[in-house]
């Protein structure tokens, strides 16, 4: 349940009594509010106005807007991707610019590739994230 209250926190969605994963599969099948894009930038990528369009494509997000759409299942889950590996990364290294720095540097166990890269592919990679921080929290990784 923390885990769930953390992500909802990073994405700017509204907490309620029923928060639990089954309702954030819910929230991700509906779609996500375009807001939530911003509400991880601000967390995540401060820096990089560009980072939400490594989550949504620029015309895509642009046309939503416009339309006051909420995101598609597909992007509310990468966006949802990027806040669980975000959150744990956080919670292995306390400190917000070591986690984004851990979670864009290049790492020998995800083959060479930058972690949020492999979070944002797919949920295996997002498993494979995870388990390298809970392995970096117990002291048993590179």
């Amino acid at each position: 349940m923390e885990d769930v209250t953390a992500v909802e926190r990073v994405l700017g969605l509204e907490h309620s009594e029923r928060s639990s994963v089954l309702l954030m599969a819910e929230r991700i099948q509906r779609g996500f509010p375009v807001n939530t894009l911003m509400h991880l930038q601000r967390a995540v990528a401060p820096e990089d106005k560009g980072f939400v369009h490594r989550i949504v494509a620029r015309p895509t997000l642009q046309r939503r807007r416009k339309m006051q759409q909420p995101l598609n299942p597909y992007d509310s889950e990468r966006a949802y991707r990027v806040a669980r590996a975000w959150t744990a990364a956080v919670r292995v290294y306390q400190d917000a610019e070591t986690a984004r720095a851990f979670l864009e540097r290049k790492h020998p166990l995800l083959d060479d590739q930058a972690p949020m890269t492999v979070a944002m592919q797919n949920s295996a990679g997002l498993e494979a994230v995870e388990d390298l921080l809970g392995q970096l929290e117990h002291g048993s990784a590179l």
